[in-house]
């Protein structure tokens, strides 16, 4: 059964607005109380032992200060606002976030904290890294031929019958030899270093869902709300942005007199993940220290069947990998031992603060109208996890690979 919750304090009433032509009272405007200037709401569901949908929202005006102050205008008129709260403030819409461009959906979020912490997940794949050893001769070829050239070893004919009379092919050869090649196979090796330390955390992993059958709680990412962690490492990030914008409109004109700011808007959206794995396995089965050790060796090194392995083998599926999760769609549905994702929540925080600061020629006149608001969001989703595709930003790295590529190609 769902619920929500709510605090709320009304803004200041009473503010006054005057405007007088021959002493004679044109408009006396009086400021009602409005919402929300200062509210909390609080929107969940009744019950435990469920996950559940939840929604957090916080609105914070209290940092605007009002408009004081009285003034003569043109011949015969005369202003004055007294503890006047700019319009623009009250208005509509006044609260709100910038629009950001590079979430993905929840249900993408979803997909990658299953694939993060599917305890199928293997750490290293030896066979995807045996299978890649085939292309260490011309790897290692590339790099003595680099130092022939720098050493200027070898002459013009020697360039030509090597076929290296040109220089940017040859550039575009080695980016992709370090890319594709002497990275990953780096990265394998620092791997396959820290295996047995990897292998002990499986174990353990294997030992409480299938012997003490409580199941495993993971968290992907950080949560910003959260205490740092003890080590000191930071985690990685599930996703996050910040968007900044800054306009200026008329907050004020029910007198007739133009009253600008200058709005500095900052909006800062992180979110972070969290998965139950529980054991599929019959009750009657139970599993040897031996057979754990197997397990979690296997594991580790990838040794099991698995739809990830055969993806990564067949050429260019990277390219599809930069436009659709399809990596983590087939990491997180990996299930070489019997185990299940029960549930995963997608948690999510937007924070916008937003500077005013006047800019008109009335402020030494009416001051006020300046200081900072707060709106903040928080949201949690219970989502299954989804096969998305998308068109993102292209970013350097994948940039100098699609010119080297180009280059290549190029007759």
């Amino acid at each position: 059964m769902s619920r929500t919750r709510s605090q709320s304090i009304a803004g200041p009433s009473g503010g006054k607005a005057l405007h007088w032509f021959n002493n004679a009272l044109l408009t006396n405007l009086t400021q009602s109380a409005w919402t929300p200037f200062d509210s909390h709401v609080c929107s969940d569901d009744v019950g435990y032992g469920v996950d559940h949908a939840l929604s957090i929202t916080h609105s914070q005006n209290n940092g605007i200060t009002p408009l004081t102050g009285i003034t003569g205008g043109p011949v015969g008129h005369k202003y004055q606002y007294i503890g006047w709260f700019p319009r623009f403030l009250t208005g509509a819409g006044a609260m709100s976030h910038i629009t950001l461009v590079t979430k993905p959906s929840n249900g993408a979020l979803a997909t990658t904290v299953r694939a993060r912490s599917n305890p199928s997940k293997p750490y290293v794949s030896l066979p995807n890294f045996l299978y890649e050893l085939k292309d260490l001769p011309s790897m290692y070829h590339d790099i003595a031929l680099l130092k022939l050239i720098a050493s200027r070893a070898l002459s013009k004919a020697h360039l030509s019958r090597l076929k290296l009379t040109r220089p940017d092919r040859y550039a575009a050869n080695l980016l992709l030899s370090v890319e594709m090649g002497w990275k990953p196979f780096i990265g394998d090796i620092r791997r396959l270093i820290d295996f047995q330390s990897r292998v002990d955390r499986k174990i353990d992993d294997l030992h409480r869902l299938f012997v003490e059958k409580k199941g495993l709680q993971r968290t992907v990412g950080f949560n910003p709300d959260a205490n740092p962690p003890k080590n000191g490492k930071q985690r990685r990030a599930l996703w996050d942005e910040t968007a900044t914008s800054t306009t200026t409109p008329t907050i004020e004109s029910n007198l007739g007199l133009l009253i600008q700011a200058r709005l500095s808007k900052t909006t800062q959206s992180s979110a972070w993940g969290s998965s139950r794995w529980v054991s599929d396995a019959l009750p009657s089965r139970s599993f040897s220290d031996k057979q754990l050790s197997n397990m979690a060796r296997n594991l580790v090194l990838g040794l099991n069947i698995n739809p990830k392995a055969v993806w990564d083998a067949i050429p260019w599926t990277w390219l599809i990998g930069w436009f659709s999760n399809v990596d983590e769609y087939l990491t997180a549905n990996t299930n070489v031992i019997p185990c299940h994702c029960s549930s995963a929540c997608i948690m999510q925080r937007t924070r916008t603060v937003t500077t005013w600061q006047r800019t008109d020629g009335w402020k030494p006149t009416f001051p006020g109208g300046e200081g900072s608001t707060v709106y903040e969001t928080k949201l949690r989703s219970v989502d299954p996890g989804t096969l998305s595709a998308s068109i993102p930003f292209i970013s350097n790295r994948q940039f100098s690979i699609l010119g080297a590529l180009a280059i290549q190609r190029k007759r």
